[in-house]
């Protein structure tokens, strides 16, 4: 399946090929590439995408999602990835 909007609310440290497999996954992609500094600003990344993915230094509360109904999937980016 593919999402409408995927939005990458804070930035992840993933190789390119798995950028390219996240792109093939939405028909639009946002990346964000500094840490949000609070609710109102994960709300308004987060907006009316239906996939949103994170990494370990931000979290979706009660409040977040209650503001943003669209999100069907949360990924979170919390593998340690070391090419060798």
């Amino acid at each position: 399946d593919m999402f409408e909007k995927i939005t990458v609310i804070e930035p992840v440290n993933v190789p390119d090929h798995m950028r390219r497999e996240i792109s093939s996954r939405g028909k639009e992609i946002v990346y964000y590439n500094d840490l949000p500094q609070d609710n109102a600003d994960i709300i308004s990344r987060i907006g009316n995408a239906d996939c949103v993915l994170l990494s370990y230094t931000s979290s979706l509360d009660r409040e977040v999602l209650e503001h943003c109904p669209n999100v069907s999937y949360i990924g979170l980016f919390s593998t340690l990835y070391e090419a060798k």
